[in-house]
């Protein structure tokens, strides 16, 4: 019990001192961009969310918002990362887009990409201690460079952006797409909702960007069973899980489940993945 209790009040103090940094770096931001409201009359506000993992906010998000332009620039922090994430939208009757809607919304790293620099480091600017400011600062440095953007008079034009990333060789379009792996997944056990009355209740690819890391995963429940995919994106590696409904709980999914079926992300290691899931789940329904 004196254990839970120190290693409580460790995550607590963690967490207050990881607010005291990130509301230090916010109030540094506001001063930097503060020419967003004086000169374009953008309005401020900031949203914190929660998670169940510490006494400090997940997430930090900034918006700068002007309804008449229909701008809206989005900062977003993460409490567990020093990466910095920049959207730049387009309202329509002052509905915000989704960050998939590719032709409305626009990445800070894409808009650097449109104005002919395309450097990753630049983004990414790993010299301590003040990387995540420096960071703030290239994003008042785009801001500043697209004043006809901000102030609502133009837009920027997706089709031209992949013609960009075209001529750089990137070798794929630009904007928010699902997870390749995940849609030949989604593709493959399709039978799962058609067949046995799965529905997805968890999918890596409806996450915000700032939400998606280097693996993710997907989870399909029913009346009878939880099925759980997991993606290491990194090393290319799968594996499938399963576990009796009445013994789910979504935070402890992975370590109660039963692992049926691993390998590499390839379309042959995934339909053999489904023979084994296929015959599991015929002979629960022979048995019912």
């Amino acid at each position: 019990m004196k254990f839970i209790d120190t290693f409580k009040r460790i995550l607590r103090i963690r967490g207050d001192s990881s607010q005291n940094e990130k509301i230090l770096l916010i109030e540094k931001m506001k001063k930097l961009y503060s020419f967003l409201e004086t000169e374009y009359y953008y309005t401020y506000s900031l949203k914190k969310e929660f998670d169940q993992y510490s006494s400090a906010p997940k997430y930090y998000i900034n918006r700068y918002i002007n309804i008449e332009a229909q701008r809206e620039i989005e900062v977003v922090l993460d409490r567990n990362t020093s990466l910095i994430d920049f959207f730049l939208k387009r309202l329509k009757n002052n509905i915000e887009p989704t960050y998939s809607d590719n032709d409305n919304c626009f990445s800070f790293y894409e808009i650097d990409i449109y104005n002919g620099i395309d450097n990753y480091d630049r983004h990414n600017p790993y010299l301590p201690p003040d990387y995540e400011f420096n960071n703030i600062k290239v994003g008042g440095e785009i801001l500043k460079s697209i004043p006809n953007v901000i102030n609502g008079n133009t837009w920027l034009s997706r089709t031209k952006l992949d013609e960009i990333y075209s001529e750089l060789g990137k070798g794929y379009k630009s904007g928010h797409s699902e997870s390749s792996i995940f849609v030949t997944i989604k593709k493959i056990f399709k039978f799962l909702e058609t067949d046995f009355d799965f529905i997805i209740i968890y999918d890596y690819d409806k996450l915000r960007p700032f939400e998606q890391y280097l693996g993710g995963t997907l989870v399909y429940s029913n009346n009878n069973y939880i099925i759980g995919f997991s993606v290491d994106f990194r090393d290319q590696y799968f594996s499938l899980s399963m576990l009796k409904t009445e013994e789910y709980d979504i935070n402890t999914f992975w370590e109660l489940s039963e692992k049926i079926s691993e390998g590499t992300t390839i379309e042959n290691n995934f339909s053999e993945a489904k023979k084994d899931l296929l015959l599991r789940l015929k002979n629960y329904s022979s048995l019912h």
